[in-house]
């Protein structure tokens, strides 16, 4: 049970007092939805190479644990989507990905499944084309797995938008274009948004599971207002409620509020997002703009919090969303995370009930399995798989079905794991997640402290004959009595002690080799073989002159491999185009 006073984030208009808060008392469980992405958009003449960069950064530190992840940048994984050209027809883009030299995981080793991208598109955000022609591309992208099916899913996992100003319009073109295919977007958070026509309005379409909206209207001569937006949880800043910050002349309230938003993703010390910076003790927290841990981020999915009172007013509802066009093959969704509210500590061979939502448009595959880690793309374990039937048409707003499985841990060895589910249809998959781990328990460990000692075989001895019995009295085979048998199964593992597993990624070193093989700017032929030293993996910057979305979104890329023998092994190319740089990545 936890007491506290409700943010009420519901909508405000300037000029009316802010309400004062409730008490609320009520149950709360654990709502962080993991092995997502995160996409930041800034606005007007902007670029990710400050507060862009320092929020990522501060989100990226806020993804829970993995246990066994070694070193921590292992957890979760950054890129940045970098945007050229300026008309439809000349658009370019190329998925930059950080910590090349091995000190960051990519989005397929990362252990907590989670990715943030920087959206830069600071080489066309001052022109005067709309920035829905960026929205466009950067969907079409993002339906493409940036032309590599093969790899990590970007899409895969609930989704998070975050973007500022005009990059809150360009957020709601991408919005409005996953919606179109039926991806659901777990939140979509504007911050003082401020389209320029001929920019794509503020609407939050049927996809969006929750949004917020922060924003002014007393900026600097008024020229960087934000708005309101309906049908968002919205919280207004009134004028002089953010003092010192960025200042009038170097963005004022305008830039201010994506430095409030900052302060609540980082939660002590001063605010300071590389570009301006207030003291904590500035007020900015005060009243209905705080407390500073439990508004803002904190109702994101990394942040954990609950979508409760007046925020309450961002939620999907059936009368409360714009309804989206529906195009051919729709995407199946699962809502994270899993939710499982039993012990941590199951006995393997017990059936667990496992709560989970989905919804599809037509007959979809939902897989249950577990996991060492929360990224189903570098090794996981399904056990069942069952058919369900749609849950709409897809022609209205459609919340999906409410379910419980019974998963059945016969087959998932003793140790530590993650739950997930998978949901399949029309070629696409979407993954939800326990928030926690649960450790299986093998026979014979009645106290279940991870060993079968002494101990264990005392708690056995003392209820030995007896009935009714259950695991912790020694029953290790569910027959509700303490006998021979049990004995038995003790014996059998007498000595044995449950080690967390450590993921297979977390053990790996990389280090960038120079550019080798090829020089730069070299045609690649589709299928054209390169032999490489079996211990080496290859990647390969792309930037395919053609006006192709899947060969021009190939900037990193993993390409599949193939045994030759011992000693070489060959890389086969998927594309056509041109390399611009082909470098080896060594396994230590």
């Amino acid at each position: 049970m936890l007491c506290r006073r409700s943010p009420e984030l519901g909508k405000r208009s300037p000029g009316r007092k802010l309400p004062g808060r409730k008490l609320l008392c009520e149950l709360l469980e654990d709502r962080r939805m993991l092995s997502g992405l995160t996409l930041i958009t800034h606005g007007w003449n902007s670029g990710v190479d400050d507060w862009v960069d320092s929020m990522a950064n501060e989100i990226r530190a806020r993804v829970p644990d993995v246990p066994g992840t070694d070193p921590p940048d292992w957890l979760s994984a950054e890129y940045t989507l970098e945007i050229q050209g300026s008309s439809p027809q000349n658009i370019t883009g190329h998925l930059l990905y950080l910590g090349a030299d091995g000190s960051t995981a990519d989005a397929m080793q990362a252990t907590s499944g989670e990715v943030v991208i920087k959206l830069d598109w600071s080489a066309i955000d001052t022109q005067s084309e709309s920035a829905s022609f960026v929205g466009d591309y950067v969907s079409n992208l993002l339906l493409s797995n940036f032309g590599a099916p093969e790899y990590f899913d970007f899409l895969g996992g609930p989704i998070h938008l975050i973007g500022h100003s005009r990059g809150a319009s360009l957020n709601t073109t991408i919005a409005e274009r996953l919606a179109e295919r039926g991806v659901w977007i777990d939140q979509f958070t504007t911050l003082d948004p401020h389209p320029v026509s001929p920019d794509d309005p503020i609407n939050i379409w049927d996809n969006v599971r929750f949004a917020d909206n922060y924003w002014e209207d007393n900026s600097f001569l008024h020229l960087f207002d934000g708005e309101e937006v309906p049908d968002a949880a919205n919280l207004y800043f009134p004028s002089d409620s953010l003092p010192g910050g960025y200042g009038t002349f170097s963005g004022g309230n305008h830039s201010d509020i994506h430095l409030w938003y900052h302060g609540t993703i980082d939660t002590d010390g001063p605010i300071d997002d590389g570009s301006a910076s207030v003291s904590e003790d500035a007020g900015w927290y005060d009243g209905d703009m705080g407390p500073r841990d439990q508004i803002g981020f904190y109702y994101s999915r990394i942040g954990g919090g609950e979508r409760t009172g007046d925020v309450s007013a961002g939620l999907a509802s059936s009368g409360n969303r714009v309804v989206s066009a529906q195009l051919d093959t729709q995407w199946a969704n699962l809502e994270s995370p899993l939710l499982y509210s039993g012990d941590s500590n199951v006995n393997q061979g017990t059936s667990i009930p496992i709560a989970y939502r989905y919804q599809a448009t037509t007959s979809c595959d939902i897989s249950f399995g577990y996991d060492s880690d929360r990224n189903p793309y570098n090794g996981s374990n399904d056990v069942a798989t069952i058919n369900k039937p749609a849950t709409s048409s897809g022609s209205e707003f459609d919340n999906g079905s409410s379910e419980v499985h019974y998963f059945d841990t016969t087959s998932v060895p003793s140790g530590m794991h993650y739950l997930y589910a998978k949901i399949t249809t029309a070629g696409h998959t979407r993954y939800a997640y326990t928030a926690g781990q649960v450790v299986v328990v093998f026979p014979g460990d009645a106290n279940r402290d991870g060993s079968v000692d002494v101990s264990d075989l005392g708690i056995l001895a003392a209820n030995y004959g007896s009935s009714g019995a259950v695991w912790d009295d020694g029953d290790f085979n569910n027959d509700t009595k303490v006998d021979v048998s049990d004995l038995g199964i003790l014996a059998t593992y007498y000595g044995q002690t449950l080690l967390p597993p450590t993921s297979s990624t977390a053990a790996v070193s990389m280090e960038v080799i120079e550019p080798e093989i090829l020089p730069a700017d070299v045609d690649m032929v589709a299928s054209s073989p390169l032999v490489v030293p079996s211990n080496h993996k290859i990647k390969v910057r792309h930037n395919s002159p053609r006006n192709d979305v899947s060969l021009q979104a190939r900037y990193w890329m993993m390409m599949s491999e193939a045994e030759d023998d011992d000693d070489a092994r060959e890389a086969v190319f998927a594309g056509i185009g041109r390399a611009k740089e082909v470098f080896w990545l060594y396994d230590k």
